[in-house]
């Protein structure tokens, strides 16, 4: 039986902090077209069946492509060396279904597979295509990553602030849940320090006093394996 993990290699992220390494890039600031993270989740009811969902800022409408390889980067852009098939998005465009049993590979080449690579990308040329690989030997493997508190409250009890540093720190289902985990901060405006962290920890969020309303995403991972994010609209 074939089930699922992933992991998210996102390539745009890794393109963007490569950039940065000579650009003095913040690499907690995103912009818009930009696709942040991927994830699936089994269907309880049916282990050949996934809902797979992107995290994305400023991208409305997606297109999902699997592959039965890696994909390969070209002078073309990324190419699939097997036949590939379209997901259906669902009506948000954020989210498609994964069906093993509905993969157009022949069986005796099915039995070879060790996973499944899903190419999403956006629908402008400013977009960069990430790749959600799943591997068919595991379950998902999500972290969970429940929440986020700022400057110690939950974001729907927080009365702002006129100070120019937010705490922000991830909230757990329980107190192991941020074991093995690394966790990444991005905000619309502003800069995380640090943008990054493993298992538990803060971070602080800094402002530049010229912002009403931003969006910060919390994206924890159990790096190549699943991810968890929660995102939070914040008003100054």
């Amino acid at each position: 039986m074939m089930r699922l993990s992933l992991t998210a290699p996102l390539l745009g992220a890794l393109m963007i902090l490569s950039a940065g390494c000579s650009m003095d890039f913040e690499p907690s600031l995103v912009e818009e077209g930009t696709i942040l993270a991927l994830r699936a989740t089994q269907d309880e009811a049916n282990d050949q069946q996934f809902e797979l969902e992107a995290l994305t800022v400023g991208v409305d409408a997606l297109t999902w492509t699997a592959c039965g390889a890696p994909w390969v980067g070209t002078e073309n852009g990324l190419e699939c060396v097997t036949p590939t098939w379209t997901l259906t998005p669902s009506e948000s465009e954020q989210k498609a279904t994964l069906d093993l049993g509905a993969v157009p590979i022949p069986d005796e080449y099915k039995d070879l597979l060790e996973s499944v690579y899903v190419l999403v990308d956006g629908d402008g040329d400013e977009v960069v295509p990430a790749v959600l690989s799943v591997s068919l030997t595991a379950a998902p493997n999500n972290p969970e990553l429940v929440g986020v508190l700022l400057d110690g409250v939950a974001p729907d009890e927080w009365a702002g602030t006129n100070e120019t540093e937010i705490e922000v720190a991830p909230v757990w289902s329980s107190d192991e849940a941020s074991e093995g985990t690394t966790t990444s901060f991005y905000t619309t405006a502003g800069a995380m320090d640090p943008w990054r962290i493993t298992e538990d920890g803060i971070t602080t969020l800094t402002l530049e006093g010229e912002e009403t309303n931003l969006t910060l995403y919390v994206i924890s991972r159990f790096l190549g394996e699943g991810a968890t994010w929660t995102k939070v609209e914040v008003s100054l």
